[in-house]
């Protein structure tokens, strides 16, 4: 069922910039040589509105590189549940090299002590410190 379900909420896009926007936070994935990355709207679309299921906002999949990404407000333990439990759910339906967490808030700042934070430390037990990014907004990555 949830695979059909991203299939359904699957987008193919070239464009050079891929652009995801929630209230005030803005995700930009630089596509530099315009390669097919797959964008799949999790929230609202895999998880319907009414579903009871946490999840994130957005996935793409670029270079057989996945970024899970939730962009938030500032609630940054609730952004980790939520990457922490799409990353659960929905890994076993996609062939990878590695998995990328983007947490993008409006405001406030990074926790000083973000390592006290036992889900920060689950989401390191699940891909490992090296994919996780915490940024305020506007974000930019390199995507490919």
């Amino acid at each position: 069922m949830i695979k059909e379900r991203l299939n359904k909420c699957k987008e193919s896009k070239t464009d050079s910039i891929i652009l995801l926007k929630e209230k005030k936070s803005i995700y930009r994935g630089i596509n530099q040589n315009n390669k097919v990355v797959l964008k799949y709207k999790i929230d609202d679309c895999v998880y319907p509105l009414n579903s009871k299921e946490i999840r994130c906002d957005y996935l793409l999949k670029a270079n057989n590189n996945l970024f899970f990404i939730e962009l938030k407000g500032s609630d940054v333990k609730k952004g980790l549940n939520q990457l922490i439990v799409s990353i659960s759910n929905l890994k076993q339906y996609f062939e990878f090299n590695s998995i990328n967490a983007r947490i993008v808030t409006t405001r406030g700042l990074k926790p000083k002590r973000l390592n006290t934070y036992k889900e920060y430390r689950n989401l390191i037990k699940l891909i490992g410190v090296k994919g996780i990014v915490l940024k305020n907004t506007p974000f930019e990555e390199n995507i490919n």
